[in-house]
Order: structure tokens, then C-alpha cells, then sequence
């Protein structure tokens, strides 16, 4: 580590200067540069952060002797030396700064119905963030607004939320001023209660449906729906279906259909349902491809069993066609005893699910069994020394190249990876949060991940497909903090790594990265430290071993452009900002 040593003097010297060239005829302009200024400078050295503290303090002291506000103390102690006039410069800018806050007076008017709107009053700054209005608790969709002339004062325009009863209206609004100095944001609750009179008519969904429910890839599907007449507008997937009850889908892969009712205010209710594509039985490889009467054949694919159908292999072998139930089906896999009717010579096999054939397949059926005469021996007493067992683990070497960041890729669309859909659903009713992503495959569901999407969230295939990844606001319900979920679909194995994207008030999404290896098989997760001088957070992860690869690392960086590399089949390399910062072997 370096560590730069300032001298007070020089540095304020310098300081002044700029500080002379931001003098702009913008004050707000101005302001804020100063304002960044002061806040390096407090970084940069204790020292000179000691110094302002006294110049305020002296500042404080003359004011009280001299009977003078802090804008004229402030000024007349501009005739002392440079570096006086420097920190008196940052005096005042800190006091100015505390003088410009955002102030909440009224509120009109005072009593409406659910989806009206009210306006909040007072003297607001364009630097200040609009946390949120709350009717008695319940949140309201609000923002700020010029009125009544695109140039006019702010003021926050708010709508009556549905739930809202009669009772105080809150206010709470951050600033950056505030977040620098070490200040409190406005949070204000009006004394004055707000009556709630009424609620326009809710829109109602009295019915949603799919006949049939369950569907083969090429089949249509008819969605129905009833809803009440306050219903104005009637979407199903985005798509204006006003005015209509039905309409008919042929989706290929299982889908959700989301129907949305809304009414002429703000008031909306929807329905999701589920429409079930089951894919037609495959066959895709026997167990063994020669068998002998009696044994067990072992049939593998995809599609073997679905609900409420029964699952069969059919064999046949020139005029003779033999049906065989399978006792306990499973979706890739069916297991039966060959029986001894048959003859040797080419058998023809075939799955049949319901009434839905598969593809054909062949194994060799040998007649009988070659065995093997060994001649006796001389029986000799043998004493076998036992070695103490050990426990051996084959350690595959990894692919080489680079991990490839699917950051991008992680959202609301849907996407197709190989034979591999995803499917994203909003406000999904009986789940915990309020979206959903399903990963599916030829109609059979690989995996469902519940999320609630903040300034980052969503979901996405890892690069080889082999992997579910979703981003979900952490359920503590602090903003700042998000979860990464990572799942392996082979093996249901689920990664969760706490994801922050804050430093202080400021957003750094930059520093927020998901990279895989070249083979699918690795993970590297970013984020940015909760606390200490570190820019970013690192680990790596062995998805099929299921351990962390190395420690993690904690490191500074400037544009924290991160890249990671696979070498030699047994390490990995980190990179940050085109560094490497670390080197970890894999096993």
C-alpha cells in the first residue's frame, strides 16, 4: 500500500484556486462542485478534515462574539490568508448547504376517493429524491411535478392508493447534501388526517380457463374468461382483448397467460393460469443393447410418464407384438422383464404413453446364455493381506478459456437456450414474491425461481444452458441488498450469494458481475462490500462440487471491469481492470 502525505497549506492553496474556478454564474452549478470538493477533500486527508472542523468552530465562536449570521462571519474572515479563506470557502458552503432542505407545508385536498389525486405542497429542490408518500401506511404511487407551468415550483403529485383509510399523510424525501453531510433527509407526517370517502368500483375477473388444460405440441388450447362490467380494459399477455371472452392458443412449450382487468381509475385485478404442453414420448437410448429372456430392460428418454396416463413398452419381433405395463414410470426412464416367449434375434421396442407412441428403438435378444466351464484346481489356503481402504475421487480437468458475464442477459424476457425455454411471469398470485420464472424442457419443468425484481432483478440461462439464474431483492426489504440464486439443474444443487450494489447513497450496479466457465461448471460473483476501503467483493464457485474455489477476494478498482480464465484445466485466474489479482487452484 502507498500512502500520500499532503501538506495543509499547499494542498488549501490549491484548493482556493479551485475554487475560484468554479466560480460560475450557475450558484447551483457551483454548489455542487464545491460540495464534491469538500467531500474529496475530507477523504483524502484527516488532517485537513481536523482543520475544516476547527475553521467551523471558529466560525461558530465568532458569530456568537460578533453577533453576526454565518453567510457575513463567513465572509469577513475571507480577509485573513489563503488557506483561511479556503476553509472559510467550505464553511460556508457546508452551512448554505444545510440551509437548502427540503421543506413539506400542505397538502389539498383534504379528503378524496381511492385513485384521486392530491397535491403536496412546499419548497422542494430538484436534488432531492422522492423515497415515498404513504395514506395511513399504505404506500401511494407519487412523484414530483412543476405546476402549474412547465417552469413553476415543485410540488409531489400523489395518488390515493387502494387500502388507504382516513388518517395522516407521510412524506420522506433523501438528498445528496444530506447523505454528504452526515444530515437527516425530510421525513414528515402531516398532523392533519386525510379522509378517504369512497373507492370507484373494483374490476372483477369472475372467471379464467383453458379447455383443455393439458395439451400435445400442434393441439390448440381455448382460453374463456367472465369479468364484471366495470371493466374497461381487458389485457391477456399485453394484448387488448376488450370486449371479448375467449381466444384460441397453440403454444408449443407450456405457458403462463396473464389476464388483466383494469377500470377507468388506477384499480386493476388479473389471473394467471397455466396452459400444459406435454411433449410426445422419445426414446433415446436402451440400457444395453443385447439382452437375454429374463432380464430387465431398461429404457431411457424423455416424456416416459405423465399424470393420470399409464405408461407401457411394446415389444415386437416379426408377427408377434407383445404389450407390457411398467409398473413404476418415470419421465426418462421405463424398466420391464423381457419375457421368455420371445426368440433370439432383433426386438423392436416402442413406448406408449396414454395413446401416444414413441419412436422405435431395437436390442438383440441372445436365446440363451454361453457358459463358461472352468476347470477344478487344487484348492490351496490363500491368506489375503487387506490394505487400509482409501477413498479416490477422479478429478476432471476443467475446459480452458475465459468466464463469460451474463449480466446483460438476466431481466424479463423470455429466452431459449438449445432445447431449453424460460418463461417469466408477473404478479403470479400464491406465490411469496411476486414473479416468477419457470426453465423448462420439452414441456417438463427443470426448475422455478420466485423473485422480486429492485434497481437490478430477474432471471436468465448460464451460458451452456446447464444452470437456472435469478436475482431477487432480499426479503429483509433493505433496497440496497439483493440475493443471487444459482441452480444446477442436474442435481437441484442451489447457490444463494448476497449481492449489494451501494456505496453509501451512491448506486454502483458497475460492480455487480456473473460470469461462468468455459464449461458451464464455475460461477464468479461480484458485489460491492458492505463495509471497509474495497471497491468490490469476489468468489468463485464449483457448481458440481459444490465448494467455494479460493477465498474471497476484496480488492480496489477503477472501471472494476472483471474477467476470469481457466488455465491449464486446474486454475483459475481473476482479473480486475485487465490486473490479475488472484491465481486459485481448482482442486
Amino acid at each position: 500500500m502507498v500512502t500520500v502525505t499532503f501538506d495543509v497549506s499547499l494542498f488549501a492553496h490549491v484548493t482556493c484556486l479551485l475554487l475560484s474556478i468554479l466560480h460560475l454564474p450557475d450558484p447551483k452549478r457551483s454548489r455542487f462542485r464545491l460540495i464534491w470538493i469538500a467531500d474529496r477533500l475530507i477523504r483524502i486527508q484527516a488532517d485537513f478534515a481536523f482543520a475544516i472542523k476547527m475553521e467551523l468552530a471558529k466560525l461558530l465562536n465568532r458569530m456568537k462574539n460578533e453577533k453576526c449570521s454565518a453567510v457575513f462571519c463567513a465572509v469577513r474572515s475571507l480577509r485573513g490568508d489563503v488557506p483561511v479563506r479556503c476553509l472559510a470557502f467550505l464553511a460556508l458552503a457546508a452551512f448554505l448547504t444545510g440551509c437548502i432542505t427540503n421543506q413539506v407545508r400542505d397538502f389539498t385536498p383534504k379528503s378524496a376517493m381511492v385513485c384521486d389525486e392530491v397535491r403536496i405542497t412546499g419548497k422542494f429542490h430538484k436534488t432531492g429524491d422522492l423515497d415515498g408518500v404513504w395514506f395511513n401506511g399504505v404506500p401511494a404511487i407519487a412523484s414530483f411535478r412543476h405546476f402549474p407551468a412547465p417552469n413553476g415550483p415543485l410540488e409531489i403529485l400523489a395518488v390515493v392508493p387502494e387500502g388507504a383509510s382516513n388518517g395522516p399523510i407521510r412524506v420522506k424525501i433523501t438528498t445528496e447534501e444530506a447523505a454528504l453531510f452526515g444530515g437527516k433527509g425530510a421525513d414528515y407526517t402531516f398532523r392533519e388526517t386525510f379522509s378517504v370517502t369512497g373507492s370507484p368500483p373494483v374490476p372483477a375477473i369472475n372467471s379464467f380457463s383453458a379447455n383443455p388444460a393439458i395439451i400435445k405440441p400442434g393441439q390448440t388450447c381455448t382460453l374463456q374468461w367472465e369479468v364484471s362490467p366495470t371493466v374497461k380494459l381487458l389485457t391477456l399477455d399485453g394484448a387488448d382483448v376488450s370486449g371479448t371472452t375467449s381466444k384460441t392458443v397453440s403454444p408449443v412449450t407450456t405457458t403462463f397467460y396473464a389476464l388483466v382487468a383494469k377500470n377507468e381509475s388506477c384499480l386493476q385485478r388479473s389471473q394467471v393460469l397455466t396452459v400444459l404442453v406435454m411433449s410426445s414420448p422419445k426414446i433415446t437410448a436402451l440400457g444395453n443393447p443385447v439382452y437375454h429372456p429374463g432380464d430387465t430392460l431398461t429404457v431411457n428418454g424423455e416424456g416416459l410418464a405423465q399424470t393420470n396416463e399409464s405408461s407401457q413398452i411394446i415389444l415386437s419381433q416379426g408377427a408377434t407384438t407383445i404389450t407390457l405395463p411398467v409398473a413404476t414410470p418415470s419421465d426418462d426412464q421405463l424398466t420391464v422383464p423381457i419375457p421368455d416367449s420371445l426368440v433370439g434375434g432383433p426386438v423392436n421396442v416402442q413406448a406408449l404413453v396414454g395413446s401416444d407412441a414413441s419412436n422405435t428403438n431395437t436390442f438383440v435378444l441372445e436365446a440363451t446364455k454361453t457358459n463358461t466351464v472352468v476347470p477344478a484346481v487344487k484348492k490351496t489356503k490363500t491368506v489375503v493381506l487387506e490394505a487400509k481402504k482409501t477413498n479416490t475421487v477422479a478429478l476432471v480437468a476443467k475446459k480452458n478459456g475465459l468466464f463469460v458475464d451474463i449480466k446483460s442477459k438476466i431481466g424479463f424476457a423470455s429466452q431459449t437456450c438449445g432445447s431449453r425455454q424460460l418463461q417469466i411471469s408477473t404478479n403470479v398470485p400464491g406465490w411469496t414474491l411476486p414473479d416468477l420464472a419457470v426453465f423448462q424442457q420439452d414441456g417438463a419443468i427443470l426448475a422455478q425461481h420466485n423473485f422480486q425484481p429492485g434497481i437490478i432483478g430477474g432471471a436468465a440461462f448460464s451460458p451452456g444452458g446447464d444452470q437456472a439464474v435469478s436475482v431477487t431483492a432480499d426479503p429483509n426489504g433493505f433496497s440496497a441488498s439483493y440475493v443471487n440464486v444459482i441452480e444446477r439443474f442436474a442435481t437441484h444443487y442451489r447457490l444463494q450469494f448476497p449481492v449489494n450494489i451501494m456505496e453509501g447513497y451512491k448506486t454502483a450496479t458497475g460492480r455487480w458481475h456473473v460470469l461462468f466457465s468455459p464449461d458451464d461448471t464455475m460461477v464468479m460473483i461480484s458485489s460491492v462490500p458492505v463495509g471497509g476501503p474495497a471497491k468490490i467483493a469476489i468468489q468463485v464457485h464449483d457448481l458440481v462440487r459444490q465448494k467455494n474455489i479460493g477465498t474471497l477476494i476484496q480488492a480496489n478498482c477503477a472501471a472494476c471491469d472483471l474477467q476470469g480464465e481457466v488455465i491449464n484445466g486446474n486454475t483459475v485466474r481473476v482479473k480486475l481492470d485487465g490486473a490479475v489479482v488472484a491465481t486459485f487452484p481448482i482442486y
